[in-house]
Formats: C-alpha cells, structure tokens, sequence
C-alpha cells in the first residue's frame, strides 16, 4: 500500500510541477492522494478534477462562438493551439513523471489520457486530426522531463508533503512554495528556455502540418 502511494503521490506531483513550469500555478486548487470517484489521487485545476475538466469543456465547446453546432476552422486555426498547450502539459505531466522515474503506471496513464482525448482539443478530434496522442507524447514527454530534471528538488517536497498530509491545498502549497523557493528561481527557469522554445517550435508544427492536411472548412458536431 506504501510503495503504491508513493508512486500515486509522484504522478499527482507531476502534473503540478507540469502547471507550475508553465506559469500557471494560480490555476492550482488542491491535490491530494485520497481516492475519489474512482481515482486514487487527483490534483484539481480551478477547482475541477481532471474528469471535471472534460465535462466542462466538452460542455463549452458545444455552447460559444467558437463551438456553436457548427465548428469553424477558421477560428479553430486561430484560437485552439494556444488555448490547448496548458491542458495537453498539464495532462501529461503525470504520465511523464512516472516515465522519468522508470516506474510508469499504465493503468493511471491511460486514464490520464482517456481524459485528454475527451477534454483538450475537441477540435482536433473532430478535425479528425491522426495520431494525436502519440505525437503530443513524443513532444511533451522530453520537455517534462527536462522540467522534472531541473524541478527534481521540487517534485520531491511535493510528492513527500503529499504523502505526509495526504492532502495539499493552494494555501499549504504556498507555504511549501516558500520552503523550497531557492534564492534566484530565474537560474532553473533559464534552464528551460530553450527546452520550452523548441517544445514550442514541434508543436507549432504539428499543429499547423495537422490543420493543413484539413479539408474543412466546418464539421457539424453530433
């Protein structure tokens, strides 16, 4: 039951260090390794669980401009790859963690990716976009690990807080923040720019090679 708690606290860390790189932790709302609606361990993002997060996008993607019954292409080149860049990071975070460790937890990362498919880009699904998955893996994965490389120190505190409280809200995750916080952060993230930068550069590929091969220009969702 340890050594499985243990590996439950790192994936959930993983996925936080992921939101943190990315300049996102005021969207952090709480983690924990209490089972939940069938998850073992889940760290919520705007106070929505990664199931949350499918439900919910998948209920605004059918009820704005961008998603009103008939999707446009045109907005979805414009809008969807930035938008989707945080989620597909923050997704993966666990599953590359666990990679990074050697210690990889199919079951939980596929249920990691079944929600990815579900929530982060509708659009590319519906643009019957081909190999999604394993493509976004083969360009997130070195990224986060490079993230989990420089943040190692990081991933530790907030996997063994975790296993310690059990549960880590947005205010006790400011106090472990400022437990760990070296004297000049700038040093790790300069360590990452150029990752970040060529991470960037393949998705943006990716994306725009995915939204060319497009026959558009708008699909009607079911």
């Amino acid at each position: 039951m340890k050594e499985n708690e243990d590996i439950i606290a790192y994936h959930e860390a993983g996925h936080f260090v992921a939101l943190y790189a990315m300049g996102l932790y005021d969207e952090f709302t709480l983690m924990s390794i209490e089972p939940r609606e069938g998850m073992s361990g889940y760290t919520l993002r705007n106070g929505k669980s990664l199931i949350e997060l499918c439900n919910k996008l998948t209920d605004v993607s059918r009820n704005t401009n961008l998603f009103q019954g008939m999707l446009d292409f045109n907005e979805v080149k414009k809008h969807s790859m930035d938008i989707c860049l945080p989620h597909v990071a923050f997704f993966f975070g666990g599953g590359a963690l666990d990679e990074w460790k050697g210690r990889a937890d199919n079951h939980r990362n596929s249920i990691d990716e079944e929600n990815l498919s579900d929530l982060v880009l509708p659009s590319m699904f519906v643009l019957n976009f081909n190999n999604c998955m394993e493509d976004l893996k083969a360009i997130m994965y070195p990224y986060l690990k490079k993230v989990f490389e420089v943040y190692s120190n990081l991933v530790d505190i907030v996997a063994g807080h975790l296993l310690e409280l059990r549960t880590i809200d947005h205010a006790r995750m400011n106090d472990i923040l400022e437990e760990w916080r070296p004297d000049d952060e700038s040093v790790l993230k300069d360590q990452l720019l150029v990752p970040f930068a060529n991470m960037i550069h393949q998705y943006h590929n990716w994306w725009q090679h995915q939204v060319h091969s497009f026959s558009g220009p708008t699909y009607k969702l079911n």
